[in-house]
């Protein structure tokens, strides 16, 4: 089978303890258009679960990535991810993140 590249924007958080955190990230149809979603969520607003207990919390995302993933069905699993554009703040690097 082929190697086929996903899309994706990865928007972030920032949590009480001031890290970044990623949220769930979103495909997209192709880099354009992963470059655009992630350039509009800085300072959207968001609503994600409460990690312990019932209700939801309204957030704002501090930054995004698009980032592009290549899956190699023949090797079975993903390349490693490439960022191909960066907006607002965002970790320094990808690991522990996809």
């Amino acid at each position: 089978m082929p190697r086929i590249t996903r899309y994706l924007a990865l928007p972030f958080i920032r949590t009480l303890d001031g890290d970044l955190l990623a949220q769930s990230a979103i495909d997209m149809a192709d880099e354009p258009k992963a470059r655009e979603m992630a350039s509009t969520m800085v300072g959207t607003s968001a609503t994600i679960a409460r990690g312990a207990g019932p209700g939801f919390d309204a957030v704002t995302y501090v930054g995004a990535m698009a980032l592009s993933r290549t899956v190699n069905r023949d090797a079975g699993g993903f390349e490693g991810a490439v960022v191909l554009a960066r907006y607002g703040q965002t970790p320094a690097n990808l690991s522990g993140i996809l």
